[in-house]
């Protein structure tokens, strides 16, 4: 007898999953990352970025399908998804999940939102979808076992493509061979490399989940219609895992095992910060730090922060374009000018990712007296730790250290917290009442008769 494929088998998990049978906590965590993304989206829309996005997705044409984030403006629903991917990866605010340092709801929620509106589902469908699309995201991710970054992947848009693709197959209520072909068809578009984001900064790097929820929404439908994928997508001799890796980086395991029973979703992080997730637990040690002992950016000699040797391949190296980074954006992947921002201003947000910012004189001469230190016995990618050594022009030094980032399941923001954000970022686009409204029904979202109640909401005032 032949064993099922894994692509066959994670068919079968997204075709019977049963809202009814899932843990209230895995419920819960969905609908606060759903509410966290829609939040997230609505604060990039009026980015140029995401106007350009909009603009060139409507000079195509189409059936008005599906909201724009932010916007009166319908398009066909795999166009949709790619505004709305660029639009929530727009700030890089939207989570991530420890173990494969793919970002999830920026490719699954364009998805869903798009497929759901223009298939008028229930929020319990919405719902059931996004937590296959989310969970088989993660787990495509892990699976890689870090070696997806390592090759110079991004492993959001890869692992994304094929979480989406059962996430587009679920709501359109594919048959389970249609969720197999689904997966084969989003695995030759599955793609994105790292040096779109780390060469500079520029904007490619938020195409790659909007470009993986477009590909995963034709995936879908693509199978839908009848279009075959193959179902060794995955494993086979020149599937997605042994065209990106080798036979021994990659684990069956990790992808297959305890499928309903051992949730990944769970280890998705809320981010508190709008940049890469590695900067933060030094964000909040040398806020912390500076809370303790008193002392300003003025006060500050050098820094050494320690760090695990792959994730400063991230944002610690190049030295000189990370002390000196070339925009705004390239600023989030830069550990050095992070610690600086947070010593000269006391705080980061969004504000903190400006253009003019990444050149103020007083962070980056700061960012150039920031070393780092290679940590191989970090915890990373299973966890984003930090530790850091500040010495003060008086000769003393304090230090921090920090396991488990705040947002992570270990140390987690509180719901009022994540509520809050969305509350935040929402505010640019819309009132506080309607922003109200929106978290009283993402939060209530099985019981939903219909998504276009929500989607609705989310137009500019």
């Amino acid at each position: 007898m032949t064993l099922p494929t894994p692509a066959q088998q994670l068919a079968r998990f997204a075709a019977d999953l049963d809202l009814t049978q899932i843990p209230d906590e895995i419920s819960r965590q969905a609908k606060l990352l759903f509410l966290d993304a829609l939040g997230v989206g609505l604060a990039a829309g009026d980015e140029p970025y995401s106007r350009i996005a909009l603009e060139v997705a409507t000079s195509m044409g189409g059936a008005s399908e599906s909201s724009v984030l932010g916007s009166a403006v319908k398009l066909p629903a795999p166009w949709t998804a790619l505004v709305n991917g660029i639009q929530i990866h727009g700030h890089d605010f939207d989570d991530t999940h420890a173990g494969s340092v793919a970002h999830t709801t920026s490719v699954n929620v364009p998805v869903v939102l798009a497929l759901a509106e223009r298939q008028r589902l229930t929020g319990a469908q919405v719902l059931t979808a996004l937590i296959v699309g989310i969970e088989v995201t993660c787990r495509v991710g892990a699976a890689a076992l870090g070696g997806l970054h390592k090759r110079g992947f991004h492993t959001t848009a890869i692992a994304g493509a094929m979480g989406g693709s059962l996430a587009a197959g679920r709501c359109l209520k594919l048959r389970e061979k249609a969720m197999v072909w689904a997966q084969g068809i989003a695995g030759s578009s599955a793609s994105g490399l790292r040096e779109a984001y780390l060469s500079g900064g520029t904007w490619t790097k938020l195409y790659h989940p909007g470009w993986a929820a477009h590909a995963a929404v034709m995936a879908g439908i693509m199978a839908e219609h009848g279009f075959t994928g193959t179902d060794t997508v995955y494993e086979g001799r020149f599937g997605l895992f042994r065209s990106h890796l080798n036979p021994e980086e990659w684990s069956p395991n990790v992808l297959l095992d305890g499928l309903e029973d051992r949730w990944e979703i769970l280890n998705v992080v809320f981010k508190p910060y709008p940049c890469g997730i590695l900067n933060h637990p030094y964000i909040d040690l040398t806020l912390q730090l500076m809370s303790e002992h008193n002392f300003t950016a003025s006060d500050v000699d050098s820094v050494i922060a320690y760090i695990h040797p792959e994730a400063a391949r991230t944002v610690c190296e190049p030295i000189g374009s990370k002390t000196h980074p070339a925009s705004g954006y390239h600023a989030k992947f830069s550990l050095q000018f992070n610690i600086a921002a947070a010593l000269v201003d006391g705080e980061v947000n969004l504000r903190t990712y400006t253009d003019e910012k990444s050149k103020d004189v007083n962070i980056v001469d700061l960012a150039e007296r920031i070393q780092y230190v290679p940590d191989t016995d970090s915890a990373y990618p299973k966890t984003y730790p930090g530790r850091i050594d500040i010495r003060l022009v008086s000769g003393q030094t304090v230090s921090a250290s920090m396991d488990y980032n705040r947002g992570s399941r270990e140390n987690p923001m509180s719901v009022d917290e994540v509520l809050q954000k969305f509350l935040t970022n929402a505010a640019s686009v819309i009132d506080r009442n309607r922003a109200q409204s929106i978290t009283d029904m993402v939060l209530d979202l099985e019981n939903i008769k219909e998504i276009q109640k929500v989607t609705d909401m989310l137009k500019r005032l």
